[in-house]
């Protein structure tokens, strides 16, 4: 009898576990289905089983079954062509080798998201270094323009001004003692302007309330202006200059940062990115470095 029950409880066993996995392969998503045929199922709910390689799809309380190789596309309440993902893992014979990259199915499967994009934000600089001596942290406004070349990356064009000034402690001062300075004021200002790539950890779908990660590098230069306005008396005179100073420096900019939908195409944009900054070569050839960290809030906006 011992044998007997054995076999019994390995049955009830596999039947348990292949009810388990049947259950696990089951997906239920809502969408518009067309098929091969010509049928479009609009905004209907609908199940997906990746065993038997069937889409479900509830009709006024009847249920209509359309096997994989009969859909033509899915998509969900956006729009946006979601058949790679709800078909995940399945291939047509016909699909297993495009003929050529102008495939129709090829184009569905591998179309970007967006093709083009703005973001504008307010950073928050913190400059570090030598360089930066008698310059403090501030708020500045960057602007930047994207353009994507695949569904994960893009190109990065960026403007902007960085977030740093002058401190109370950067002065003008006289080695003349006839020379008396009445009163000074100096400005600071630093501009710059990056070409990068960035890569974006994309969604399966671009929607309200889906998030986007991505890192980036990019390459370019950062231009200061360090100019005043100075009031001084000499020999009984007054006299009034504006005193200004320009240089330009190579610098790479490596960050990272997310971006939070709020619909299809616009979404609030969080980010920290890291400057090193290259001053050139002293007479030991050794390279000097300058860095200036930020903090960026913004808009984007995708299309």
């Amino acid at each position: 009898m011992t044998p007997r029950k054995n076999h019994i409880s390995y049955f009830l066993l596999l039947t348990l576990i292949f009810l388990c996995a049947a259950t696990a392969a089951t997906a239920s998503y809502e969408g518009t289905v067309v098929t091969k045929r010509g049928q479009k199922y609009e905004k209907v709910q609908f199940d997906v089983n990746s065993i038997y390689k069937v889409v479900i799809i509830k009709l006024n309380g009847e249920k209509k079954n359309i096997s994989f190789d009969q859909v033509e596309a899915i998509y969900d309440l956006n729009d946006n062509d979601i058949s790679s993902e709800v078909l995940s893992g399945y291939k047509e014979p016909s699909r297993e080798t495009w003929k050529s990259e102008g495939d129709p199915a090829f184009k569905r499967l591998n179309r970007r998201p967006w093709v083009m994009g703005f973001r504008f934000a307010g950073d928050f600089s913190i400059p570090a270094g030598s360089y930066y001596e008698g310059i403090t942290s501030g708020i500045g406004l960057e602007g930047d323009f994207l353009v994507a070349v695949s569904r994960e990356v893009a190109i990065k064009g960026t403007i902007s001004k960085a977030g740093m000034k002058a401190s109370k402690d950067l002065r003008f001062y006289s080695d003349d003692p006839s020379i008396e300075i009445l009163s000074q004021e100096l400005n600071y200002d630093a501009m710059r302007y990056l070409l990068g790539v960035q890569y974006y950890a994309r969604p399966p779908q671009l929607a309200a309330g889906k998030g986007l990660f991505y890192s980036y590098i990019s390459l370019g230069v950062i231009s200061r202006k360090l100019s005043g306005k100075i009031y001084f008396r000499q020999g009984g005179d007054l006299y009034y200059g504006e005193p200004s100073d320009t240089e330009t420096k190579f610098m790479t900019t490596f960050g990272i940062g997310g971006t939070i939908l709020v619909s299809k195409h616009l979404g609030l944009d969080f980010g920290a990115e890291f400057d090193v900054v290259y001053l050139g070569s002293d007479d030991y050839g050794n390279i000097g470095r300058a860095y200036v960290i930020d903090f960026k809030v913004g808009l984007v906006g995708l299309y």
